[in-house]
């Protein structure tokens, strides 16, 4: 099963209940920051366990649906130490970025107009993005650099 899969699906269908619970559109606005820091605190404690949630979200950009990849990222995460310490630190920094965005976002959503946070809310989730894929692939691009060598030996 893959766990972070499921996360998103718990934390949207909390989502939605509490869309139905409140009508105040901060707190609409507000709800939006606590998905991202749900999702980004889960990213961070993971990245500390055997298992880091974002191994799911970028296996598949590194292994390209090639199964000798696949095969060789399985070996790796068994054996090499390397590989595992940038898996975790590619999931701190998508944690991170998440965690900081619902930080922004909260203050915002209490400090600017509603009207301000329709179009702001998703600047912000945008920049998010962009910012934990940038700062992701200085973990990534070593991962996806190591699959290959081994894969082609």
């Amino acid at each position: 099963m893959n766990a972070l899969a499921v996360l998103i699906v718990v934390v949207n269908v909390v989502s939605i209940a509490i869309s139905f619970w409140s009508g105040n559109p901060r707190v609409m606005l507000a709800k939006d920051g606590a998905i991202s820091s749900t999702i980004g605190l889960a990213i961070l404690i993971s990245a500390f366990t055997s298992r880091p949630l974002m191994t799911a979200g970028l296996r598949p950009f590194l292994v390209k649906g090639d199964a000798a990849k696949s095969a060789t990222f399985d070996r790796l995460l068994a054996t090499s130490a390397r590989f595992r310490r940038l898996e975790r630190k590619f999931s701190v920094v998508w944690g991170i970025a998440c965690v900081t965005e619902c930080a922004i976002r909260e203050v915002c959503v209490f400090t600017l107009s509603v009207g301000t946070m329709v179009w702001l809310s998703t600047v912000l989730t945008l920049v998010s993005i962009a910012a934990a894929i940038v700062s992701g692939s200085f973990f990534s691009v070593p991962m996806e650099k190591m699959v290959g060598a081994e894969t082609g030996r």
